[in-house]
C-alpha cells in the first residue's frame, strides 16, 4: 500500500507539474496583445505618422490612413493563431486537472478514514465546474464562478476587435480589387487563410466549452479509464 501510495505521489506531482507549464503558458497571453501593439505602434512610427495622421475627421467624413486597415488584415490571423494556442493549453490543463482528481480519489481511499486530497475533484469542480455543495443545514450551494465570467468578457473583447478589424480589412481590399481586379485573387487566399484559422477556434471553443461542465464526458472518460485500471490490477 505504501508502495502504491507514493507511486500515487509521484505522478500527482509529476501531473502537476505538467499542468502549471500550461498555466504559465495562459499567463503570456497578455504578452501576446502587447506583443501586437508593440509592432503596431513600431509600424506606424517607421510611416512617419503621428495618432493624429491615423484617423481624420472631415465635415461627415472619416478617414482612416491605411496602414491601420494594413494592421489589421495582419491582426486577425495573428490574433486567430494565438486563440489557437489558448484553447491548446486550456485543454491540457483540464486533462490533466481530471486525472489529478482521479488520483487524489486513490490516495485518499488508501489513507481513509482521512481525506487529506480535496483540491481537484473536491473545490475545483465545486469552484470551477458549477456542482452543488450540500451545507450543514442541508442547505445546497452553488458558487459562481467569477474567472468564467472575466473570460466571456475578454472573448467578448477579442471577437469585437476581430469584428471591426475584419470591416476595417476588407474595406481596404475591396477599395483595392476597384483599383486592380487582380487583387481579387489575393482577397480569395486571404479569406481562405482566415476560414482555416477561425474554424478550429470555433469547433475547438464549444468542445472546450461542454469538457469545462461538471460530469462532462471527459471527466466521465477519464474516471471509466482510472476504474478499469483498477479492475485490471485486482
Amino acid at each position: 500500500m505504501d508502495r502504491f501510495v507514493e507511486t500515487c505521489f509521484k505522478e500527482y506531482d509529476n501531473l502537476w507539474n505538467e499542468k502549471l507549464v500550461h498555466k504559465e503558458s495562459l499567463r503570456k497571453f497578455t504578452n501576446y496583445i502587447t506583443y501586437l501593439t508593440t509592432v503596431s505602434s513600431f509600424a506606424i512610427t517607421i510611416a512617419g505618422l503621428s495618432y493624429l495622421d491615423i484617423i481624420v475627421i472631415e465635415k461627415d467624413t472619416i478617414k482612416i490612413h491605411p496602414i491601420v486597415n494594413i494592421l489589421c488584415l495582419i491582426y486577425i490571423p495573428s490574433a486567430l493563431v494565438s486563440m489557437g494556442f489558448i484553447l491548446n493549453d486550456m485543454f491540457q490543463v483540464y486533462v490533466i486537472a481530471n486525472q489529478i482528481g482521479e488520483i487524489e480519489k486513490k490516495i485518499n481511499f488508501y489513507l481513509k478514514p482521512e481525506t487529506p486530497l480535496v483540491w481537484e475533484h473536491k473545490v475545483c469542480d465545486l469552484v470551477f465546474a458549477g456542482s452543488e455543495q450540500e451545507l450543514e443545514n442541508n442547505k445546497k450551494v452553488k458558487i459562481k464562478n467569477i474567472i468564467r465570467i472575466n473570460n466571456w468578457t475578454l472573448t467578448a473583447f477579442m471577437v469585437g476587435a476581430l469584428i471591426l478589424s475584419g470591416i476595417l480589412g476588407y474595406s481596404y481590399l475591396i477599395s483595392l480589387i476597384e483599383k486592380n481586379e487582380s487583387f481579387v485573387w489575393i482577397t480569395s487566399a486571404y479569406t481562405i487563410l482566415i476560414m482555416s484559422c477561425i474554424l478550429p477556434v470555433i469547433i475547438g471553443g464549444t468542445k472546450l466549452k461542454g469538457y469545462t461542465k461538471t460530469s462532462s464526458i471527459l471527466n466521465r472518460a477519464i474516471m471509466a479509464i482510472n476504474t478499469t485500471h483498477e479492475k485490471d490490477n485486482g
